[in-house]
């Protein structure tokens, strides 16, 4: 599966899909990674362009640039982090590895989850580090989050991120960043508490709980 892998690039995912009789963004393909990288530096800075691999069937969009504060005009390289939830890519040791070198090259800084930014390389909290946690669910949520930290804006519940921000604008690739959570959690020693972690920190307990 992976020699059959190619590469491809989109201008700009703003202008829309091109059609046989108007404009739209321009999608180029390519067998060398090489090439594909090339091809998407060139592309300016201001433009929600993407960086992909295909097996001619499937698609999957790794990079894309996109405005990740609001007063920037500039846009900058973000990592789709959507592999990580398709078997059909995520079991492909290639797509890791592809996905690692594109966080390397283009020295990317955040992950693009669904509909939410969030920092790639934060330091582990000290207090995980050293200590187990069970997460717990919030009463009357399937989850343990409490409140999230959206840089620029503060800490918001659950129900108002999502009403603020889910589903997105149409056409407005402008992605909240959350910097940190606020999850209800218990240690060994059965005592409940709230912790204040990051959004690596809380996906790698998940994994484990």
């Amino acid at each position: 599966m992976a020699a059959d892998l190619t590469y491809y690039t989109i201008d700009d995912l703003r202008l829309g899909q091109r059609r046989s009789d108007g404009p739209g963004w321009r999608l180029m393909e390519f067998t060398r990674r090489s090439e594909a990288f090339r091809d998407y530096r060139s592309l300016g800075v201001e433009n929600i362009k993407v960086l992909g691999v295909t097996n001619g069937i499937q698609a999957l969009d790794l990079v894309r640039c996109v405005p990740v504060f609001s007063e920037h005009k500039a846009c900058e390289d973000v990592l789709m982090m959507d592999y990580k939830n398709l078997p059909f890519w995520h079991m492909n040791p290639m797509v890791k590895q592809l996905a690692e070198e594109c966080v390397e090259t283009f020295r990317i800084r955040y992950g693009l989850h669904e509909f939410t930014l969030f920092p790639l390389h934060q330091k582990p909290e000290k207090q995980l580090a050293k200590k187990r946690f069970r997460l717990l669910n919030v009463e009357g949520s399937c989850s343990p989050i409490r409140w999230m930290y959206v840089a620029g804006v503060g800490w918001l519940s659950p129900q108002e991120f999502k009403k603020r921000y889910i589903p997105p604008k149409r056409h407005d690739f402008q992605y909240p960043l959350v910097m940190k959570y606020r999850v209800d959690a218990v240690n060994k020693d059965g005592r409940i508490l709230l912790l204040e972690i990051a959004p690596r920190d809380f996906e790698h307990m998940i994994s484990e709980n």
